[in-house]
């Protein structure tokens, strides 16, 4: 037993020192950005605790540990009396989903609901899944007040069991780095949409955020199984931020049928994919593309 005792206590005090130069490393970073960033703006909705977020955000989620303070952090978020986000739905998606036919939708961190529930509110059926409780109860409520209805899940982005098939339009809007290319690919019926909004990496320039990021051109890039429809990367208004600044929107289409691919290697495929959906310009002062 004195052994055992002296195992734990030896491990125990490995991983004490580990997170701490994980977390002086962290604080030096953020110390660095800090000065970088004095003399900006700060968003209101960033204010609070953005050493905080950025190690919700990007690391924490990922233990058990972390999945509960997440939780904390975004309950307390949206329990806000004063959201600072936006609560409308979002831009991109009204202008991407006009003329679709409805069908199965999936609203990844879904938040308190707002894009799902304009989904509904035009017909579509609508899932979606947040870490927060307090996310999907105002989402729950939100519905039933405008007489819709939604499925909620409490649930993480690394948890959620996207199926096989299953959605003719998934939503990844400020969600992080959102989920894998391999469970996006899966889960969209053949012909559905994936849409995708976040901020660029030069909104730093602007503002003060923490979080992910993206540079241009990354995500048609982490997506070659589907077709890029519309790409662009212009200075908008945010969801989550208080003034204009770079953002990146993102839509793709699962293609209809992949028989004419099923015989190539696999290798020669994806190189085959990545050239085919390869940015066709450079994305110089803000401008987007869209497929032909």
């Amino acid at each position: 037993m004195q052994g055992l005792r002296q195992f734990d206590a030896g491990q125990w005090i490995d991983r004490t020192l580990t997170l701490k130069t994980w977390l002086d490393s962290l604080a030096a970073v953020g110390l660095r950005k800090e000065r970088e960033l004095s003399a900006q703006t700060v968003e209101p909705g960033y204010q609070k605790g953005s050493l905080l977020q950025s190690l919700i955000n990007n690391l924490m989620p990922s233990t058990r540990g972390g999945v509960r303070l997440a939780s904390r952090y975004w309950n307390q978020y949206f329990a806000d009396e004063r959201p600072g986000f936006n609560t409308n739905p979002n831009n991109f998606l009204v202008e991407m989903v006009k003329g679709r036919l409805p069908g199965k939708a999936l609203d990844v961190a879904m938040g308190q609901g707002r894009n799902g529930i304009w989904l509904a509110q035009q017909g579509w059926d609508v899932t979606g899944f947040d870490i927060a409780v307090q996310a999907t109860t105002c989402a729950n409520q939100q519905a039933a007040n405008l007489g819709v209805t939604i499925r909620t899940e409490v649930n993480t982005i690394g948890a959620f069991d996207y199926g096989v098939r299953c959605w003719d339009l998934i939503l990844v809007f400020y969600a992080g780095v959102g989920p894998s290319a391999e469970h996006i690919e899966r889960a969209l019926k053949p012909g559905g949409l994936l849409l995708v909004e976040a901020f660029h990496e030069d909104a730093l320039r602007s503002i003060r955020i923490c979080g992910v990021l993206f540079k241009t051109g990354e995500l048609p890039a982490r997506y070659p199984g589907l077709r890029t429809v519309r790409y662009e990367e212009p200075i908008a208004m945010p969801d989550f931020a208080q003034k204009p600044t770079r953002v990146v929107r993102f839509c793709a289409q699962k293609p209809e049928s992949n028989e004419s691919l099923i015989d190539i290697p696999s290798r020669l495929k994806l190189r085959w994919l990545r050239q085919e959906h390869r940015p066709k310009r450079p994305f110089a002062n803000g401008g987007g593309i869209t497929a032909a």
